[in-house]
């Protein structure tokens, strides 16, 4: 509906791209390899005011298949709804994504490429996140030196948000719904080391960068199975949680996952570390109320520093009330 122009003071509410169930392919958005940086959204590519967005719906296929080439100045911000979001203030509430989101299948892969069912990125400092769903499948490929995927059911990446709250990957009791499918190669060109670069994988979200401040991440829920299957020779770490991969400045309460975290084709030589949860992967905040019953699955050829856990895989602060019941199996 609206790419890279200028919102201002604007309500978005009550649209729809594409159909429930049509397979005409009405409203399917794709780019081929693209020389530039890409903002693509089922609604939205990318706003740089403070609109209010509600009861929007993607049904459609929204497909980035890549760049020419590999450049750090070349960043997609992919989803059903918003692309990309750099401005203070937004609110996005009731919004759906039912269809497929995807980073082209074996595409020549960008500096950083950021996949969200709702939204792709997020750089919005105070927003509000809330009643969020995705159900639709969210795919990253890649296959070239430095790749850095940040993948979510609801939002790649988030940096300043305020709150992300009761928002839901998948279908309870179907595991085709809210699929998070990661393959690829990576090589050994990493252009930086900071860890908020580190590829980071989530049910609900990949990464959520606040950057200090009080912060939450609040009755979020995953149901959908997530597989991440790199085969890497880079001095990287992977940040994968059934519903957030990273967590830095943010506190997690009443968040579940019931997905199963699939890494049996996972081959990270010489990796630097693999942090898994069930819940979250890194978290440097407080973790309450949290809990995991999906099965985690890691492959023998998984390297380097493990962290691994049924809820954190890596945690910095207080643990109360959270409980795992699910399977942890090293094939």
């Amino acid at each position: 509906f609206v790419a890279s122009n200028t919102i201002e003071n604007l309500t978005v509410t009550n649209c729809t791209n594409g159909k429930l169930n049509d397979t005409t392919g009405k409203g399917n958005l794709t780019l081929g390899n693209c020389d530039t940086g890409v903002c693509l959204g089922g609604i939205i590519g990318r706003c740089d005011k403070a609109p209010t967005i509600s009861n929007c719906k993607n049904y459609a296929t929204i497909k980035q298949n890549g760049f020419g080439g590999y450049d750090k100045n070349k960043r997609a911000h992919i989803s059903g709804i918003l692309g990309n979001c750099t401005v203070g203030g937004i609110q996005i509430t009731e919004c759906e994504n039912h269809g497929k989101v995807e980073f082209g299948a074996n595409a020549s892969c960008t500096h950083r490429n950021y996949i969200g069912g709702i939204i792709g990125t997020s750089q919005s400092s105070g927003a509000t996140y809330s009643n969020l769903k995705n159900t639709g499948t969210i795919a990253s490929y890649g296959s070239n030196n430095g790749c850095r995927f940040f993948t979510g059911g609801i939002i790649g990446y988030c940096w300043k948000v305020g709150e992300l709250s009761n928002s839901v990957n998948g279908v309870e009791g179907d595991a085709t719904k809210g699929k998070i499918i990661i393959k690829g190669t990576v090589g050994t060109t990493i252009a930086e080391n900071a860890a908020v670069y580190y590829p980071c994988i989530g049910g609900v979200v990949g990464n959520f960068y606040p950057g200090g401040g009080a912060y939450l991440l609040k009755g979020c829920t995953n149901y959908g199975p997530i597989s991440f299957g790199f085969t890497t020779s880079g001095n990287q770490n992977f940040n994968l949680g059934g519903v957030a991969g990273y967590a830095q400045g943010a506190a997690s309460e009443n968040c579940h996952n019931y997905g199963a975290i699939d890494c049996s084709e996972l081959n990270n030589v010489g990796h630097k570390q693999l942090l898994i949860g069930g819940v979250v992967g890194y978290s440097t905040k407080a973790s309450n109320g949290c809990s995991n019953s999906g099965a985690i699955t890691l492959g023998t050829e998984a390297d380097g520093r493990i962290q691994l856990g049924g809820v954190i895989g890596y945690q910095l602060k207080d643990v109360t009330n959270c409980s795992n019941s699910g399977d942890i199996i090293i094939n």
